[in-house]
């Protein structure tokens, strides 16, 4: 995904002597097996990571054990052509649906106060990464959730994302989801 500001914090880091440590690099682990025979995403984007200088090290959440074998192929690896080609095809098949960690620019315009990013994220966990509970238990947390946002005729999220994301409508499914007003 896109993350213009990523070079200069990432210089900035360096200059002041800061570590960096780079997660969600997989972007939502969203259908990562596009095309085996262009190359694998995973490795794509780890060797994206690490082929930043500035950055120390990356996390990953790994699931099953052969997910070690497949993660640790691209350690030591050289980014080439073909992986900026799997990159590029992710961003464009799913950059118009991924809330972008630490962006919340759209998070001013909801009047409610829902915190936007949180609830995607959560949303996020519980559709791609299949961690049910705790996005339900992470949910549940939040100050405000957003039941605000299923009787909402102001929609001033709308238009807010700078990627474009459809904030209100994937507001209203992480509700559905994320709460148990959708298995009534």
């Amino acid at each position: 995904m896109k993350f213009p500001k990523v070079p200069e914090v990432l210089e900035e880091a360096e200059a002041r002597g800061v570590g960096v440590v780079a997660m969600k690099t997989l972007a939502g682990a969203r259908a990562m097996d596009m095309d085996p025979k262009g190359g694998v995403f995973e490795h794509a984007a780890f060797k994206w990571v690490l082929e930043h200088p500035e950055v120390a090290g990356l996390v990953v959440t790994m699931k099953r054990v052969r997910d070690i074998d497949l993660y640790l192929q691209a350690s030591g690896q050289t980014m080439t052509s073909a992986d900026r080609r799997i990159l590029d095809r992710y961003a464009a098949l799913h950059g118009s649906d991924y809330c972008r960690t630490g962006c919340s620019d759209c998070e001013t315009a909801c009047p409610a106060g829902v915190p936007i990013a949180s609830t995607l994220r959560y949303q996020m966990y519980f559709e791609q990464y299949g961690e049910e509970k705790r996005a339900m238990q992470s949910y549940a947390g939040l100050p405000q959730d957003a039941t605000a946002c299923l009787g909402c005729g102001i929609e001033s999220c709308v238009g807010a994302c700078p990627n474009g994301l459809p904030v209100s409508l994937k507001l209203r499914a992480a509700h559905d989801a994320l709460s148990f007003a959708g298995y009534a």
